[in-house]
């Protein structure tokens, strides 16, 4: 029987993590953040720890690259303006 693939075991986890948050998720009411509600799980806490859940809602972290890829675009609109707008 051949091994699952890479792909294949990446998608189980992403699936066991989307399965491990949904409940938490749905709880929160206007009085409690989501972050509140994980942390507040013990089948969340029992794989990330508050640390972990801090650094998860750290804005640039789930922004990625996104940031650095804006800038590249506005530092080349910059550049290629003189070329498309008239002096």
């Amino acid at each position: 029987m051949a091994e699952p693939s890479p792909w294949r075991w990446r998608k189980d986890r992403k699936s066991d993590a989307h399965h491990l948050i949904e409940a938490p998720a749905r709880r929160p009411s206007r009085q409690e953040a989501l972050r509140d509600a994980l942390a507040a799980d013990a089948n969340v806490t029992a794989h990330l720890d508050a640390s972990m859940l801090a650094k998860l809602f750290e804005p640039m972290a789930y922004q990625g690259v996104s940031q650095t890829l804006i800038d590249r675009l506005l530092a080349s609109l910059d550049e290629n303006s003189s070329d498309v707008l008239p002096a």
